[in-house]
């Protein structure tokens, strides 16, 4: 368990219109008998310190969510559904228990949830005989999966085949995993024995101070003699679902049960904000009252405590919180910068409690890097404030909005600077007796900062290698385009540079243009087609045939249309012969006699 400052560890209890914050360190687990139902039973009571203490450990009945310095967990209340988020970088990822699955049966999740004590949480027998415990620690969470008995897991075919168990994951958009931690998952089954890593899906022209969000780590097995066993993921989609598959392989050798399973999920860290300015002594934030250079900050924010002038050197500092961009990339580009973009986005605490007239800005800051001690104070040098995110009246920085930084990212980049940093500051200064009534605060959303530029070009020389000088009214640098895209008359010195891999080819079959391509492909309308492909035109009145060369032959007409992959349709001509009898009448002066032959 890691160490925590004052704000600790804080459990937030969620039911209609009540919400209770409590420190979850000091708790030890007393028995299943009692049940918080987020009523009166989890009132809770206030130390001298300021802490607030968690009352019995015991079953709970409502959604509980535990707020850490990196990140939040939340679990629902086992009724029906069993789920743990994990929210870091105002990103969460949500794990949702289904079922167990071998060769002799399949079980979906059931069971009750219980806090234990000393910050674990418990989906008790959610499988018969398998408990899951979630354990809460400063930088991850950890999962562990509890075998009581060999029963658990021979019932369902273990001995002979694998066991599995299935959970539904649920992630943003800008957020997807990764098998080797750089490239994204293609969608496809895939089995791995390694890390699932979560990383940012990456906009063009933008750089991000979160790229990567948090890492499911690579499962084991272990049992109760401390043999470990390599278990492995199964990743796939399923009704549009992601499936995260824990497999567990046959186990012929001899365990000592109970066994455990540990997938933890692991908040990662970002270069761009893993520095932050405090002052412990008291409420000054003149910036030469520095008192810590913090490497590892609970999030982007400016925060003033309520109690930040009792003098304690571990509790209630002024914070402010600093982050960068890494743009030593932007040196590939041989142009000037056109445009350079900063997007930000964050929410307000208690603004009604700044002092009159005072404000919170987004700053331009001209050095970073710091000593722990702040011997060389990370905005001393140079300081401009280019966005008002909070005051005492309003939350300007509520709404995700960019704001012009070209100026200032062109000096960065003739100074040959490596990194492009920020800081939230306030001002007028704060003196050292500030004190507010309550903490108040602004905290960036960190998944929502961007840098947005542009570079000009007078040919795809002055690009770097993925990109192209594209014909505009101010020629820019693009990224290349994808295979199937037109690129026609779009490069300003030569259309080949446009696509990935150098090749703008005409579309030969119907004279329709040009279209990036494959080298070993030939292409219509922008689909490409194998070697030996048959392709009908749209009318189904003529095909071709790609050759090796990627060119289409010329065409073959068809009388009766045209079938993909086949060519012409063949006709056939049935002949039908109608026989008609005609039926005898007898006619007598009392009766009409009527025989049809059929």
């Amino acid at each position: 368990m890691g160490s925590f400052r004052w704000f600790g560890l804080v459990l937030l209890v969620f039911t209609v219109g009540f919400v209770v914050s409590f420190d979850l360190s000091s708790t030890t687990y007393s028995g299943r008998e009692e049940v918080f139902d987020g009523g009166d039973s989890l009132a809770s009571s206030t130390s001298s310190s300021g802490t607030l203490i968690f009352p019995t450990a015991g079953r709970i009945s409502d959604s509980v969510g535990v707020e850490m310095p990196v990140y939040t967990a939340s679990f629902e209340d086992g009724s029906g559904e069993y789920t743990v988020v994990f929210d870091a970088y105002d990103a969460p990822l949500r794990l949702t228990v289904e079922r167990m699955v071998g060769s002799s049966k399949a079980s979906t999740a059931s069971g009750d949830m219980y806090y234990l004590g000393d910050s674990v949480f418990e989906y008790q027998d959610i499988f018969e005989g398998i408990d899951i415990e979630y354990g809460l620690e400063d930088r991850r969470l950890k999962e562990m999966i509890i075998i009581e008995d060999e029963d658990a897991l021979t019932s369902f075919g273990l001995s002979s085949s694998t066991v599995s168990i299935e959970f539904t994951i649920e992630y943003p958009d800008i957020v997807g995993p990764s098998l080797d931690g750089q490239a994204h998952w293609s969608g496809e089954t895939s089995t791995t024995s390694g890390d699932i890593s979560f990383i940012r899906k990456k906009e063009p022209h933008k750089l991000y101070v979160v790229n990567k969000f948090y890492t499911i780590k690579a499962p084991s097995l272990k049992d109760s003699k401390g043999k470990i066993m390599d278990l492995h993921y199964t990743l796939k989609k399923e009704s549009g679902k992601t499936i995260l598959q824990l497999d567990i392989p046959p186990i012929t050798e001899k365990l000592e049960y109970p066994l455990t399973i540990d997938p933890t999920i692991e908040w990662d860290e970002n270069d761009g904000i893993n520095i932050q300015w405090e002052n412990w002594d008291d409420c000054s934030s003149n910036t030469n009252d520095c008192t810590n250079i913090d490497s590892t900050p609970e999030g982007v924010k400016f925060s003033v405590d309520w109690n930040c002038n009792d003098s304690d050197p571990y509790s209630h500092p002024i914070q402010k919180g600093l982050f960068e961009f890494d743009i030593t990339d932007l040196y590939d580009y041989g142009g000037d910068l056109d445009d350079a973009r900063i997007w930000t986005k964050g929410s307000c605490t208690l603004n009604n409690l700044m002092p009159d007239g005072s404000s919170i800005y987004v700053s331009h800051i001209d050095e970073f890097s710091s000593g722990a001690d702040c011997g060389d104070n990370p905005d001393s040098q140079g300081v401009t404030a280019i966005r008002e995110v909070m005051n005492d009246d309003s939350c300007p920085g509520s709404t995700k909005d960019d704001t012009y930084v070209a100026d200032l990212l062109e000096d960065s980049l003739s100074a040959s600077d490596d990194y492009f940093a920020f800081k939230l500051d306030i001002t007028p200064t704060l003196g050292a007796d500030e004190g507010p009534s309550n903490t108040y605060k602004f905290e960036m959303s960190e998944s929502n900062i961007e840098l947005e530029y542009s570079f000009d070009c007078t040919d795809s020389n002055d690009c770097p290698s993925a990109e192209f000088c594209k014909d505009l009214a101010t020629d820019l640098c693009e990224f290349d385009l994808d295979y199937g895209d037109n690129c026609e008359n779009i490069a300003v010195d030569d259309d080949n540079y446009a696509c990935t891999n150098d090749n703008c080819q005409y579309d030969d079959f119907d004279n329709s243009g040009y279209y990036c391509t494959e080298d070993n492909k030939c292409l219509h309308n922008g689909n490409r087609y194998n070697n030996g492909t048959i392709h009908c035109a749209g009318d189904e009145s003529y095909y071709k045939t790609c050759q090796t060369n990627t060119t289409w032959t010329t065409q073959t007409n068809c009388t009766s249309g045209c079938t993909e992959g086949a060519g012409c349709n063949t006709t056939t001509t049935t002949s039908t012969t109608t026989t008609t009898l005609i039926p005898d009448i007898t006619v007598n002066p009392t009766t009409i006699t009527h025989r049809r032959y059929v």
